[in-house]
């Protein structure tokens, strides 16, 4: 079922089918579709990715379309996750040491996909049109917080007036063409935000100890939630229609004042949610065991409970 087909189909139940109503059933489903996808690590929203990282290169950032990391490995080696406050405590010195990376530490997420190198930062958009919409910056130069506030200039650049050597969020209005946001001494390109998004968040890691080699790091990484913004733009998890009709429909009746069909629409979302979880983890691909077993011994074979499958030998 895609966006329309779902807004439609509960602007019928609520006898709503007006162009304003399917504008916000099309606003809630979205935000619900994101709910939705936030509360789990489904199966649909998991891929590889696959990262070359240079010798003496002690942090990653991944693409903006990360949300989470999962997990994390090279050639053979699985790099496992650690508390950075733990290490702090007991091995304060493997931030400081060169080897073979074996362990990493998740840091906080950056709104850039490269980091600017102590430059100020210049800000165009594709449309002409954009000549009052607002871009927010947050970062640090040395340590220091830095935060400004800019207008768009059309297709003429703006620039900031503070340096960066790092940006936690570069956030912006809706804009009719895209904003690119480069370095000024570098011209490195630092993010594009395309005009229907505010702002970008891209996960980072570090390594420890940092890696002696080149190494090809394979990241297994949790999409973010697709956005619900187009008629024929559809869920991403499989499975999740009647969940996610029955939690729009409990917004349209609190948006009707329609306290008690709210509640009980919410309360069958939710169970429905809990439905979906238990069919993500008990409808995977059956796993084969081989199990030992010695034929020439009287009795049947042992009962493996109906649950894994299990090939004897």
């Amino acid at each position: 079922m895609n966006l329309s087909d779902l807004a439609y189909r509960v602007g019928r139940k609520i006898g709503m089918t007006d162009s304003t109503t399917i504008a916000l059933l099309y606003e809630w489903a979205d935000a619900r579709h994101q709910m939705i996808c936030e509360d789990a690590p489904w199966k649909d929203l998991l891929s590889l990715y696959t990262h070359a990282v240079s010798a003496s290169q002690s942090t990653l950032i991944l693409r903006p379309q990360v949300d989470r990391i999962v997990g994390a490995k090279y050639d053979t080696t699985n790099l496992l996750p650690v508390d950075q406050v733990f290490l702090f405590l007991t091995d304060p010195g493997i931030w400081d040491r060169v080897g073979r990376a074996a362990r990493i530490t998740e840091q906080p997420s950056i709104g850039t996909r490269v980091l600017p190198t102590s430059e100020k930062v210049s800000l165009v958009s594709t449309s002409s049109a954009d000549t009052t919409q607002k871009v927010s910056l947050v970062g640090e130069l040395a340590g220091e917080e830095m935060r400004e506030t800019l207008t768009l200039s059309g297709t003429s650049a703006v620039q900031s007036a503070n340096s960066y050597d790092l940006l936690y969020i570069c956030s912006k209005e809706t804009t009719a063409g895209n904003v690119a946001v480069t370095g000024v001494t570098t011209a490195a390109a630092l993010v594009t935000l395309r005009s229907d998004e505010t702002s970008r968040q891209h996960c980072r890691l570090r390594f420890l100890e940092t890696p002696q080699d080149a190494i090809s790091v394979v990241i297994l990484g949790k999409r973010r939630a697709p956005r619900l913004l187009q008629p024929s733009d559809t869920p991403a998890i499989r499975g999740i229609d009647r969940c996610l009709e029955a939690f729009l429909l409990a917004d349209a009746y609190e948006w009707q004042r329609q306290t008690e069909d709210a509640l009980d629409k919410r309360a069958e979302a939710t169970a429905l949610l809990a439905q979906l979880k238990t069919t993500e983890v008990f409808q995977a691909a059956n796993i084969q065991q081989l199990v030992p077993y010695d034929s020439e011994s009287p009795g049947e074979m042992p009962y493996d409970g109906g649950g894994m499958g299990k090939t004897y030998f």
